[in-house]
């Protein structure tokens, strides 16, 4: 391969990436970086917000059942079946109800993503 391209986000973890591809190693490769997110513009993390938010509900009644390992099973294999269990209650809190009010949370934003303003969130 002649030239190859990495595609990376802006998060902190990719600080460093100009430095590594300046490596004589990696002479030639090419370092796109995406825009900055924009989590108003993305209903997604609202729907992950409200299962977050119904996995640690779930959770906090119920911590110590997870730090009590059953019979027969690692610990590993007793946590991940904990958090399966939780997961799947949790999945229920996104229904088509909060997925309208993701979708319009996002038209809320919108014309002030596009304008460059300032947006308070979480008012």
């Amino acid at each position: 391969m002649d030239s190859i391209a990495v595609v990376c986000d802006n998060a902190p973890a990719h600080n460093g990436i100009e430095m590594v591809a300046s490596e004589a190693e990696f002479e030639g490769l090419e370092i796109i970086r995406m825009a900055p997110y924009s989590a108003p513009l993305n209903p997604i993390e609202e729907c992950w917000s409200a299962f977050k938010a119904a996995m640690k509900r779930s959770m906090a009644v119920t911590f110590c059942d997870m730090l009590n390992t059953g019979e027969g099973l690692s610990q590993t294999e007793h946590r991940l079946r904990y958090l399966d269990e939780h997961i799947d209650r949790a999945i229920t809190a996104i229904t088509p109800v909060c997925c309208l009010n993701c979708y319009n949370h996002v038209q809320r934003h919108y014309a002030g993503c596009m304008a460059l303003l300032d947006l308070s969130m979480g008012v």
